[in-house]
């Protein structure tokens, strides 16, 4: 389903003039039917990784394939990805949680409740504004977005690092269900956090 061939990327700081190599001919391929770990210190490319799979990023040199098409990234296909990261930046602060999801188009109150139930949180809360809620309400406000996207590829950055124990294992029973028509890559510090549901590792400091 994606496949990343010879990829090259380096981060360019055009005040110092220096240069920082991520990636050199990486290459990866991952399929539905599985969820992938991405895991490694800060600092091994984990999230960079995922920006380029979602097309946040162009890399400088190499080919990305989704569903077997070459991407063109000035024409990228992002009706096929879903990516949950910095949760701060996604949603308007001043808006509900049920303004903010209308206005990214979901109005479907059933879908709402059923990605509610996902992360243990009730009707009320989608009336609290975004900037009122904690960090890990912020993080439950935009699984829920993810959730209701019902994309083919998902992606996510560190999605348990503010979410309480209940919710960490209803978010794990969630993708274990959906992996058979999707394909999941989740980034994150913490391997043993996820080794349970995960079926293939990818280490990126062994890669890089």
């Amino acid at each position: 389903m994606i496949l990343l061939k010879n990829i090259c990327f380096s981060y360019y700081s055009e005040l110092f003039k220096l240069k920082t190599k991520v990636f050199e001919n990486f290459n990866a391929q991952f399929d539905k039917d599985k969820i992938y770990t991405l895991t490694a210190p800060n600092g091994y490319g984990k999230t960079t990784l995922l920006k380029i799979i979602a097309g946040f990023l162009v890399p400088q040199k190499g080919e990305l394939r989704i569903e077997n098409s070459v991407v063109d990234f000035k024409n990228f296909p992002y009706d096929k990805i879903s990516i949950f990261y910095n949760q701060e930046r996604v949603f308007y602060n001043q808006l509900t949680v049920k303004e903010n999801l209308y206005f990214y188009g979901f109005s479907n109150m059933e879908g709402i409740i059923n990605g509610l139930t996902y992360v243990n949180l009730k009707t009320e809360f989608l009336y609290e504004k975004f900037e009122n809620l904690s960090s890990g309400n912020k993080a439950k406000a935009v699984l829920i977005k993810n959730i209701m996207e019902n994309k083919p590829i998902m992606l996510l950055d560190e999605p348990f690092s503010y979410l309480d124990p209940e919710s960490k294992e209803s978010i794990k029973r969630y993708l274990t269900e959906i992996k058979k028509e999707r394909c999941v890559i989740i980034a994150t510090n913490n391997e043993k956090e996820i080794k349970e549901i995960s079926d293939e590792t990818i280490r990126m400091i062994d890669v890089k």
